[in-house]
């Protein structure tokens, strides 16, 4: 049964399915909020040739039901920025931006929405057989946009981190599903989170916040 439980979690990450009426190209009234000096130069960048998802730009939205959300890479030269904007009295502003949560330069993620307040953000370059081996999932809780989310599998060693507010839960194939807390804290609002300074690993965390690698 677990075995059954990691491949569809599994199948998740490499197609992700949207029950949402959303689309991939952001309507001109979207794009309307780029429109000023601060993002002169700044293009929504595609998955590059020869990738897993090729083609498909970097941003998502919806529209329905009195709820709207949308994301967006904005690129410049090896600048990526992360754009979340929202729907207000019926114009679309920038809410939340990031150039800290996602990776930089010309590596371009898979964008998916499943569901209303939340965008799951895909890598999957350093992988060969099309799974991504970065997860980042941004979701709206109690009003602020933020990073609750990581999965890591670069390997055949599936980790999954869960950021609370003063611990970070690990579970993966290494723990046999079972959930490790390390006590921390990690800043995940979308604004200040800093990818590069997560510890994807159980090892990475316990050398941060304990001194102890666990090795």
């Amino acid at each position: 049964m677990k075995k059954l439980i990691i491949l569809f979690l599994l199948f998740l990450l490499v197609c992700p399915v949207s029950s949402l009426a959303a689309d991939r190209a952001l309507p001109d009234e979207i794009l309307e909020a780029f429109q000023t000096p601060e993002w002169e130069g700044y293009t929504i960048p595609a998955i590059p040739e020869g990738e897993q998802f090729a083609g498909l730009l970097a941003s998502y939205y919806y529209d329905e039901n009195n709820r709207a959300a949308a994301i967006a890479i904005m690129k410049k030269d090896e600048v990526n920025t992360l754009c979340i904007l929202e729907k207000e009295r019926g114009a679309w502003i920038i809410v939340a931006q990031s150039s800290t949560a996602i990776k930089q330069g010309d590596e371009i993620p898979f964008i998916s929405a499943e569901m209303y307040d939340q965008f799951d953000i895909y890598y999957h370059r350093l992988r060969e057989d099309g799974q991504p081996y970065l997860g980042i999932t941004v979701r709206k809780v109690n009003g602020q946009w933020v990073v609750p989310e990581i999965s890591y599998f670069p390997d055949d060693v599936y980790v999954y981190a869960d950021i609370g507010k003063n611990e970070l839960r690990y579970a993966g194939e290494k723990t046999d599903w079972e959930q490790i807390v390390i006590k921390g804290h990690i800043e995940n609002s979308l604004d200040l989170f800093v990818l590069d300074d997560f510890p994807l690993t159980i090892e990475a965390a316990q050398e941060i916040f304990t001194g102890d690698s666990g090795e």
